[in-house]
Order: structure tokens, then C-alpha cells, then sequence
């Protein structure tokens, strides 16, 4: 969306409410910071997006009707001239929160935002499907898995251009990894386990916190129905010490166990390594590119390269007996 065109929604919104705009700073391509004087003489702090139809669906229908708990209340939403959210801003987001705590806190934090999706993945597990006979919702798509995973190979192919050891030799065994894993995904996340309603991209940068402290989630894009592991494998992603991920897991699976879900079979543990090798190697193509782009330090890049190609390799030792 181009300055023309959001200034031309703007325009709309500030007329209907008696708002004035202050100020408005670009974000990423759809999504911008506005800055707002209103009826009352108050600056107010906002977040438009430009929104596509799985977000208008879940802002307009769903999450009033059940998820006001799971997200951060609209100021408005709107379809003309274009589907779009106006959201307050609630500033950092919970990745950059957490930077500056001492780690009892930063677990403490976690433990709530994973009982938070947990508990989401609980008390959506039954209405679901009926969303998605009433086409308020698709299922997870696999096709979208591997446009992701061919992109990240590219990344990793342009790292191994660059003479980054290891890196030549990881090209073509992460090809033909992939190759097998999507040849199954299918199956073992979207036919072999209990689906439910799933965030999509629940990184630690989609959670907000709110003025009394409780975790809110933003972005619902990738909005589908789907096995439970695809959002935590996300959230996850973030948290590279082993005993604070297993932690983490452990309090996920456990409000699971405790909603009926059969979280200790075979089925679902291996719906969680096919989805931590799909989403893995996605966000490293994510982060080799902002690496490309000088938005991560090589210093970074080499531990991230470390610890996600071994998170890579686990997954695809543990998806092999299934091959």
C-alpha cells in the first residue's frame, strides 16, 4: 500500500471519528504507525494494516463472537476502501520485553504466553471444524509449507555463495530432507492428529502486553485450522536454551493432556517434529535474509546457523523411522 492510498483511508477514518491524523510513519508495506488527535483533545497511538480475507474474517466474526481474550481489541475495523485494522499501539513487543529481564522472569513470562495459546488450542479444538464447513476459516496449507522451505534453501544456497563453511554441503542434504518431510506433511500434521484453531506465526514478536500485563497476540494472517504444534514450534523458535524450551513444551502439553488431547501418542509427538523442521527452516530462511539485508550481525547469524541446523537435523533423525 502506498502513502496515497493509506492517506486516502485515513482520511476516511478521521472524518467519521473527528480525529485528526498527527503523523504517520510506515512500518512494513501494510502496516504503519498512525498518531491521532481526537474528539477530546487526546494523542492517541495506533496501528493500521491493510488486511487480507482470513484477518477480516477472524476481526469481524470470530473474534468478538470468542477470541477477545486471545487478542488486542480493535479500535476499529473497517472495509472501505479497503479491508483494514486500526489497532492501539501497545508499544514493544514481548521479544523486546524480555530482553531486559533476569531469566526466572523471562520464564515466567513465556509460561504465560504458552498456557495462553494453549488454552486457545483447547477451547478451539471443537468449533473448528464447524468454522470451517461455514468457510469462516481454511485449513493449514501445505502449499504455503513448501513455497516457504524452497525460499529458505534459496537463502541458504546464497550463505553458501558467500563461503560459509558448511554451508555448500547443507544445500543439497536440506533439499532432499525437505523433499521427504513435505512428501508427508500432509498426513502427519493435518490428517493424523487433532486439529484446532491455530495462529499461524506466533513469534515473539506478535505478542503485546497490555496495561495490566496480560499477553495479546497480533497478526492473525496465517489464521487456520491445524495441528496444535504448528504455533508452538513458532513460538518456540525464539527460545534457544534446551532446558527453557523443554520447559516450555512441558507446560504447552500439559493444558493440552489436561483438555483431553492424546499428547503422549506416537501421532502427536511426530506432528511436532514435522512441524519444528517445517517452521525451523522457514524462520532461518527468514533470518539468513535479514542477515543479507545487515539486520543481523554474521556473530548472530553463526549461532542461529548452529543451533537451527541442529534443530533441523533432530527433527528429520526423528521423521525417519516414518519414511
Amino acid at each position: 500500500m502506498d502513502l496515497v492510498q493509506g492517506q486516502a483511508v485515513w482520511k476516511h477514518i478521521g472524518q467519521r471519528r473527528g480525529w485528526e491524523l498527527l503523523s504517520a510513519k510506515r512500518k512494513t508495506d501494510r502496516v504503519f504507525r498512525l498518531q491521532w488527535r481526537n474528539d477530546r483533545d487526546e494523542v492517541v497511538d495506533t496501528i493500521f494494516k491493510c488486511i487480507g480475507l482470513q484477518e477480516s474474517v477472524w476481526y469481524s466474526e470470530l473474534m468478538f463472537r470468542w477470541g477477545k481474550q486471545y487478542t488486542v481489541m480493535p479500535v476499529e475495523v473497517g472495509t472501505v476502501p479497503m479491508p483494514y485494522v486500526l489497532l492501539p499501539d501497545l508499544g514493544a513487543s514481548l521479544k523486546e520485553r524480555l530482553q531486559s529481564l533476569a531469566a526466572p522472569d523471562r520464564e515466567e513470562k513465556l509460561k504465560a504466553a504458552v498456557r495462553q495459546i494453549a488454552q486457545m488450542h483447547v477451547d478451539t479444538g471443537a468449533p473448528v471444524r464447524d468454522w470451517l464447513k461455514q468457510g469462516k476459516i481454511q485449513e493449514y496449507s501445505i502449499a504455503s509449507s513448501s513455497a516457504w522451505e524452497k525460499t529458505a534453501i534459496a537463502e541458504i544456497g546464497w550463505l553458501a555463495d558467500q563461503g560459509w563453511i558448511g554451508a555448500r554441503n547443507w544445500v543439497n542434504k536440506i533439499r532432499m530432507q525437505s523433499e521427504a518431510v513435505l512428501s508427508h506433511l500432509a498426513t502427519w500434521t493435518n490428517r493424523s492428529v487433532l486439529l484446532t484453531l491455530i495462529h499461524g506465526d506466533p513469534h515473539l514478536g506478535n505478542w503485546l502486553t497490555t496495561a495490566n500485563g496480560d499477553f495479546r497476540l497480533v497478526d492473525w494472517e496465517y489464521l487456520s485450522m491445524g495441528a496444535p504444534a504448528r504455533d508452538v514450534t513458532i513460538l518456540l523458535q525464539d527460545v534457544w536454551e534446551p532446558p527453557l524450551q523443554d520447559a516450555l513444551f512441558f507446560t504447552w502439553q500439559a493444558i493440552l493432556r489436561d483438555g483431553g488431547w492424546p499428547v503422549d501418542s506416537e501421532e502427536f509427538r511426530r506432528a511436532f517434529h514435522a512441524a519444528r523442521f517445517d517452521n525451523t527452516l522457514m524462520m532461518l530462511g527468514f533470518e539468513l535474509a535479514a542477515f543479507q539485508g545487515g539486520r543481523i550481525t554474521r556473530e548472530e547469524m553463526e549461532q542461529i546457523w548452529e543451533i537451527k541446523t541442529g534443530w533441523i537435523d533432530d527433527d528429520f533423525q526423528q521423521l525417519m523411522r516414518y519414511l
